[in-house]
């Protein structure tokens, strides 16, 4: 299982299917183009600032908006590169939030969270996501969210970088990201592609935080 799950991650492949049900556990919603409201986060096209409130009062997470800012952590994570923008020290463990920079062709291998839900905002791009077996194509302006224990992926199938905003519940997988990935001096620089050693850290350390890879078919 280890060698097959490392030779379709060395590959970049992902599992596309004929079956194009949306599965139960996710859920897409067309914000942009069912409603006619549109986030500002998309506008802005980069996030300026984050408000968090808890019982313990509102946390203010101004973000500097120049993509050549080291006011917040940088990672190259498998060939794609994730901002984060909200860690779990900042709001008490409750979510963690990262915008992704995905290149064309690049993105996850399948996989399953047992700790976290999980919720994507497209910002710019295509993405195909595949979900339990499903395929699902989403663009900018476009939602989609998932529950815990649900075997998906998502690949930028544009041919244009694409960025998402993800929100996972509770946190604390930004310290997977973290561990296994390439710390980057700014949001301006390119990701690092995959290495067959970065490939065979991301195996090993995945169980530690109920990570679980699946072998496309």
């Amino acid at each position: 299982m280890r060698r097959l799950l490392s030779d379709r991650l060395s590959h970049g492949l992902c599992s596309r299917h004929e079956n194009h049900g949306t599965a139960r556990a996710f859920a897409s919603r067309r914000c942009a183009h069912s409603t006619g409201f549109r986030p500002a986060v998309a506008e802005l096209g980069v996030v300026r600032r984050f408000l968090a409130f808890s019982p313990n009062g509102c946390h203010d997470a101004p973000m500097n908006s120049t993509p050549t800012s080291n006011s917040y952590p940088v990672y190259s994570v498998v060939g794609d590169r994730y901002t984060f923008l909200l860690t779990g020290a900042q709001t008490d463990g409750a979510y963690f939030v990262f915008e992704a920079f995905v290149p064309p062709g690049s993105g996850p291998p399948p996989h399953v969270h047992h700790r976290e839900d999980e919720a994507f905002y497209v910002i710019d791009g295509e993405f195909e996501f595949t979900v339990a077996g499903a395929a699902i194509r989403v663009g900018a302006g476009e939602f989609v969210i998932g529950r815990r224990g649900v075997p998906h992926n998502f690949k930028n199938v544009g041919s244009t970088p694409g960025r998402m905003i993800i929100t996972l519940t509770p946190a604390g997988l930004e310290n997977f990201f973290s561990e296994i990935g390439t710390p980057l001096q700014s949001r301006g620089d390119a990701p690092v592609p995959p290495s067959p050693e970065a490939i065979a850290k991301l195996i090993q350390t995945a169980p530690k935080y109920d990570l679980e890879l699946v072998a496309s078919h």
